[in-house]
């Protein structure tokens, strides 16, 4: 077995903790499976989206003689899709791994490591891809008369699909990387680089039905125009449609040629690379004072908020959703919520819209959750905190306040000033701000919570922790169904009091903040301890 293989074996391995699955006992096969059952149900959801858009899609299309449309829409959604996610996971898999430095100094060479690591990066990402571009090519197959060739042709196209789109995203964040490694505050670039992408993202998925819609109207010069805009949309398209080999021919040397040579070229200086985006900000002049004392309490927040900081996925994952809700709240209070709606192409309802509002405040609390993975991230580090000299119940505060502070004091100025803006009465600003308060509550103890039964300590990179564990997933899972419960309580039974709804929400919150503690201070400490 060559070094490739083997590499690729080892990581795949470490990836999904295959090792652990021969040893996992009673509990821990309940765990797993519990997690395979939310990763099926996300899944479902993905596929059922995707699915539904794209049927709604084929009489409109047979109407106009444009089904190849259906593989345009796939395509471009499995790129956009494949980009954002890439700049993800780029950082980890080929800058930040922890165990770089270990196969560096081995004898293997640097375009062996390089190429494991980018195939790892393309294996996870056909899985986005397959929804985004499996579906809308199967429903065109069966709504057009496709040539023999056309399966053959959309497996290998499809696997040559995600290789551009990688090689661009690496290079952004390569030259990204190059710049911030050169400045004070390095996490600030990358983090403005790739929110400025996930805006324009969002805004495009957003508007993806109206987008849709003028597409539709215009396909005959879109049809004319794709192949001077994006070449290889036309290749991959027409090899589909009409089962050209020179197409075919054209995508597949498209995609792997700038693949090959990104690898061929990086490869050479992949370990000079790495150790130029590892450095920090270098003062001229630094002059040592006095070390400062702080009480446990407050060093512990110190160091949340220092490795909090220090990490760029982190970082970004949990803060994109606030980001989001600025620049929401800026748009209400320049054109209101009516004109936000039309510009987003969102249906609001104005007769539920303070409920409306509510839900998407906690949606993005649940999405900007820290501590589903704070004690993931102490990795192999972990015993330092264990064998310090602290109450476990303080390291646990400290990782619920530094995700407190994070959500509830921006959330809460947030709708005060949209509250406003809206004319809604004091009462109903009064009492969503505790509602507010107690559920960010709820998401920082759930979250750690379920990072007590569901820890993953010996990860390889942080795409691991912060984007595929199982604590995510059970915690998201969990603060949804309950934003959905009591949604769906106040819609289905016509509730008329709003604000008596929303402090018996509150009460309802604060009594499961307290019992979701209690088993966080009791059976919690037992399960730190034993980590």
């Amino acid at each position: 077995m060559n070094n490739l293989s083997i590499l690729i074996k080892t990581n795949i391995i470490n990836e999904f903790k295959l090792n652990t699955l021969k040893k996992a006992d009673g509990r821990e096969k309940q765990k797993i499976m519990g997690m395979v059952f939310s990763i099926v149900i996300i899944a479902g959801l993905l596929i059922f989206y995707v699915t539904s858009l794209s049927l709604s899609l084929v009489d409109i299309l047979k109407q106009i003689n444009q089904m190849e449309m259906l593989l345009i829409f796939g395509f471009g959604l499995s790129t956009l899709t494949t980009i954002v996610t890439s700049l993800y996971k780029t950082s980890s898999y080929l800058f930040q791994a922890k165990d770089l430095d270990l196969l560096t100094s081995l004898p293997i060479k640097e375009s062996t490591i390089l190429a494991s690591k980018i195939l790892m990066l393309i294996g996870t990402n056909y899985l986005f891809s397959s929804v985004c571009m499996i579906i809308p090519a199967v429903v065109y197959f069966f709504n057009s008369d496709v040539s023999i060739a056309y399966f053959p042709y959309l497996i290998l196209l499809f696997l040559a699909l995600p290789l551009l789109p990688i090689v661009a995203s690496s290079i952004i964040f390569l030259f990204i990387g190059q710049i911030s490694s050169k400045i004070k505050y390095k996490n600030l670039v990358l983090i403005i680089g790739s929110v400025i992408l996930l805006l324009l993202y969002t805004l495009f998925m957003s508007r993806l039905n109206s987008i849709s819609a003028e597409m539709l109207k215009n396909s005959v010069s879109i049809s004319e125009t794709i192949r001077k805009i994006y070449p290889p949309t036309y290749y991959f398209v027409d090899a589909l449609k009409t089962g050209s080999i020179i197409s075919f021919l054209a995508f597949i040397s498209i995609s792997i040629i700038p693949f090959f040579m990104f690898i061929t070229l990086f490869a050479k200086r992949f370990k000079n690379i790495n150790s130029k985006m590892r450095e920090s900000y270098k003062s001229k002049s630094y002059e040592f004072k006095s070390q400062k004392i702080s009480r446990p309490s407050k060093a512990l927040l110190k160091k949340e908020f220092k490795r909090y900081s220090s990490s760029f996925i982190y970082f970004l994952n949990s803060s994109v959703g606030l980001l989001f809700l600025i620049v929401g709240t800026i748009l209400i209070l320049l054109f209101g919520a009516d004109k936000m709606a039309e510009l987003l192409k969102m249906n609001i309802d104005f007769n539920l819209i303070k409920i409306q509002l509510l839900g998407v405040f906690f949606f993005i609390m649940v999405m900007n959750c820290t501590t589903y993975c704070s004690i993931s991230f102490e990795g192999k580090n972990l015993w330092i905190l264990k064998s310090s000299p602290i109450d476990e119940k303080e390291i646990f505060w400290s990782k619920i306040l530094m995700n407190f502070l994070l959500n509830a004091p921006l959330s809460i100025l947030c709708l005060i000033l949209v509250s406003i803006k809206l004319d809604f009465e004091v009462q109903f600003i009064i009492v969503s701000i505790c509602l507010l308060t107690t559920f960010s509550m709820f998401v920082a103890l759930m979250g750690l919570l379920t990072n007590l039964l569901y820890p993953n300590l010996d990860w390889k990179n942080e795409v691991a922790v912060v984007k595929r564990s199982a604590s995510m997933i059970v915690t998201m899972l969990a603060s949804l169904i309950y934003i959905v419960v009591l949604g769906g309580i106040y819609i289905l039974m016509g509730i008329s009091f709003l604000n008596m709804y929303i402090v018996l929400a509150s009460v309802l919150t604060l009594i499961l903040d307290f019992m979701i503690w209690r088993i966080i201070s009791t059976k919690g400490v037992k399960i730190f301890k034993s980590l």
